[in-house]
């Protein structure tokens, strides 16, 4: 009885907050005829910031018996309504990086434990070479739930859209790839989708700590069932600094925020010699570009870009992975590129005013770090896909009390 109450107290908790995502839904999916549409989001940090309040956690290795071979990279994990039940209904994606390559999972929330029902919504058992990082959006303009995975194995791979459809319920896997068909390879750690040119389209901006951002933009209108990317070397355009400090290094992470003027704010975080790993570009209408390219253009000058204003001591070789928003701040999550297994998460006020407030170092830990930050009334938590049920040491711990 206690767990009924728990799933429904959920349930309802995450309908009335109206995000995508939630604590509800049935053990037997959804009923026969149309689901009802998702509730969506205008980013993949929009869907991170939906679930957020649930911070849930999902351990895959005692769901499935798979750890992750490779203690840097972790498994990667997402959430949303990928079973199609409706508003308020919480599942993830999970992709295990194993040593023959990753596999992907999804996961339906039954009472209080996590059920793997890959087989009721996908087909395809394979997934990257090696998994880095998964995001939540609309690709395809249906008004569900799906998934785009970077990859980074090797010299380079193809990444991975899971999209939807309404109505075998199935999720088709395939290659991100242009209009003609030739898939983009990618060594990336982390993308970023949000409409950012506002055709009505998800894009999406992929890092790649070799070569830097790429902004692919969607297709308008987009396919159902193929949507396709072109990719759009000038939304980023690289201007100068009065103080003379330029874009970060070995970018490591990504996020598209939304601002106050209906635009986003980019985010960059990677390796820096200049001692500013981490930056924010607001959007700005092309008005210094023209009509030929119509949205939102970032400029790299001093009237758009501001740096995360990080203390010497926790400058390089420290690198930001992953940003979040709450209570008025930034948080950042850090981690050493000389890699002691550590973690640092240090936050800042929205205007990017003085040095850093706060910073926390975790506990050394054997099994890598965490790129995810989600807040809990009890303060900040990490986590990946095969997070420990409790323990402070733990990367998935809480490591910031805010």
């Amino acid at each position: 009885m206690k767990y009924l109450f728990l799933w429904v107290a959920i349930a309802l908790s995450f309908a009335l907050q109206a995000c995508g995502g939630g604590g509800g839904g049935s053990s037997t999916g959804s009923s026969s005829g149309a689901s009802p549409a998702s509730d969506l989001q205008s980013s993949s940090y929009g869907y991170k910031a939906a679930i957020a309040q649930l911070a849930p956690q999902v351990q895959i290795s005692a769901i499935t018996g798979l750890t992750v071979s490779d203690a840097d990279t972790r498994n990667v994990v997402t959430f949303g309504d990928f079973f199609q039940e409706g508003p308020g209904a919480l599942s993830a994606f999970v992709m295990v990086n194993q040593a023959g390559g990753a596999r992907p999972f999804f996961l339906k929330r039954m009472g209080s434990s996590w059920v793997d029902k890959t087989s009721d919504v996908l087909v395809a058992t394979t997934g990257c070479g090696q998994a880095s990082s998964a995001i939540t959006a609309d690709f395809n303009g249906d008004g569900r739930h799906d998934v785009f995975v970077t990859c980074k194995d090797g010299t380079g791979e193809s990444q991975w859209l899971f999209i939807s459809n309404a109505t075998t319920k199935f999720f088709q896997k395939m290659a991100l790839q242009s209009p003609s068909g030739t898939a983009f390879t990618f060594k990336a750690t982390q993308a970023a989708a949000a409409d950012i040119n506002s055709d009505g389209v998800m894009d999406l901006v992929v890092a790649e700590p070799t070569s830097g951002l790429k902004f692919l933009l969607g297709t308008a209108p987009a396919s159902t069932t193929a949507p396709t990317y072109t990719l759009a070397p000038t939304r980023l355009i690289n201007g100068v600094l009065t103080s003379g400090h330029t874009l970060p290094t070995g970018i490591q992470g990504v996020q598209l925020i939304p601002n106050a003027s209906s635009r986003f704010d980019l985010i960059v975080m990677g390796n820096s010699s200049n001692g500013f790993p981490t930056w924010r570009i607001t959007g700005s209408a092309d008005t210094s570009v023209g009509t030929a390219s119509p949205g939102t253009f970032f400029y790299f000058q001093d009237a758009y870009a501001k740096a995360f204003p990080v203390g010497s001591d926790i400058s390089a070789p420290w690198i930001a992975t992953d940003v979040f928003i709450d209570g008025g701040v930034y948080y950042l999550n850090l981690f050493r590129s000389d890699r002691p297994n550590q973690m640092t998460l240090a936050k800042v006020d929205l205007n990017l005013t003085g040095e850093i407030a706060a910073r926390q170092t975790s506990a050394v830990t054997s099994d890598g770090v965490s790129a995810r930050l989600f807040p809990t009334s009890s303060g900040i938590v990490t986590f990946d896909g095969d997070c420990p049920l409790a323990g402070s040491a733990s990367r998935c711990g809480v490591v910031f009390n805010k």
